[in-house]
């Protein structure tokens, strides 16, 4: 076999072998499913969600856990405008919350999520004013909690003792006097006139701290939309117990 022959055939011998390679690439990526199923497929749907990968690994970067160590909420009617919202949590804190919309994973952190849980809820939100009814505003305040901070939230008011009848389960974190806790048992309310409100609340976490939220609302055409939320520790973790935490 002569020089420029041999040559020919080492040329057809390693394209042969680079498209035998991309094919089995092709083969390999043709059947890696183009979702992972997290949670517990034993339980409802609410247990368990089909996750895009991309959506895998950028929970993972905020978790810094594996993802058989996750939890799932999959709730698929959700807010005024009944969307899917997919919250992915450790047990001992951090969550990722999504919303699903024609299939994106959208992240309801930071501003742009500010904009879709106004989107979830601006019919209550354009909606409220001084005489709104406390339970409803309190019920809106856990929602939107829920969404910006993740699980294991909910709001303080003056009649949280009979919303919450287990007192003594509240108790057994650091601090053991009931009327440190019952302090902080302020109604939600409204504050601000025209077009500009606030939302002031107190919420009590999971890992029991005592937090104080403002909500700004822009109200327009019957539609609110939510401009800032600004929350402050009043009481660092494990002042009062898990409790009965949703």
């Amino acid at each position: 076999m002569g020089r420029v022959a041999r040559m020919k055939y080492w040329m057809a011998t390693v394209m042969i072998i680079g498209g035998l390679a991309c094919c089995s690439a092709s083969v390999a990526a043709a059947e890696l499913p183009p979702t992972i199923r997290v949670g517990d497929p034993a339980k409802p749907q609410w247990a368990w969600v089909d996750v895009p990968h991309a959506v895998v690994r950028q929970t993972m970067a905020v978790l810094k856990s594996p993802v058989e160590q996750w939890m799932v909420n999959n709730m698929i009617d959700y807010g005024d405008t009944s969307q899917h919202v997919v919250l992915l949590y450790k047990g001992n804190g951090g969550s990722c919350r999504y919303v699903i919309q024609r299939g994106r994973w959208i992240s309801v952190s930071g501003e742009e999520g500010l904009k879709i849980i106004s989107g979830m809820f601006g019919t209550r939100l354009g909606a409220l004013n001084a005489e709104t009814n406390k339970d409803d505003v309190g019920r809106l305040c856990g929602s939107l909690a829920y969404l910006h901070k993740g699980p294991k939230r909910t709001y303080l008011s003056s009649d949280f003792w009979t919303r919450n009848p287990s007192q003594n389960a509240w108790m057994a974190g650091a601090i053991k006097e009931k009327r440190t806790l019952k302090q902080y048992f302020i109604d939600p309310k409204i504050e601000g006139n025209g077009e500009e409100k606030t939302i002031a609340c107190w919420i009590i976490t999971g890992t029991g701290g005592v937090e104080q939220w403002r909500i700004r609302v822009s109200q327009q055409g019957g539609t609110g939309r939510i401009v800032s939320i600004t929350v402050n520790e009043i009481m660092k973790e494990g002042s009062f117990s898990w409790g009965l935490v949703p």
